[in-house]
């Protein structure tokens, strides 16, 4: 899963994500959300759950599924949709 950890850029204009490794050893996903007219700058925390090798992680919409993609350096995240690495 290392190979998820970064900051991540949304292709269909979704909120920016940042993947890090905890010091327990786990893996968290923030969702970077702006304001555009406040300017501010909310975050959402969620745990990457891992299962045979499938990453998820669930949210208010359920189960989120992420899949990364070797070849392009992609991942995909449920509704979100695909990011490119930052």
């Amino acid at each position: 899963m290392d190979r998820l950890i970064g900051s991540w850029e949304s292709v269909n204009l979704h909120p920016s994500i940042h993947i890090y490794r905890c010091y327990g050893g786990g893996y968290r996903l923030l969702i970077l959300e702006m304001n555009e007219q406040t300017r501010q700058t909310s975050v959402s925390e969620f745990e990457i759950e891992e299962e045979e090798e499938k990453y998820y992680f669930n949210n208010y919409r359920g189960e989120q599924r992420v899949t990364y993609d070797t070849r392009t350096d992609t991942i995909c995240i449920g509704y979100m949709g695909d990011y490119n690495r930052n």
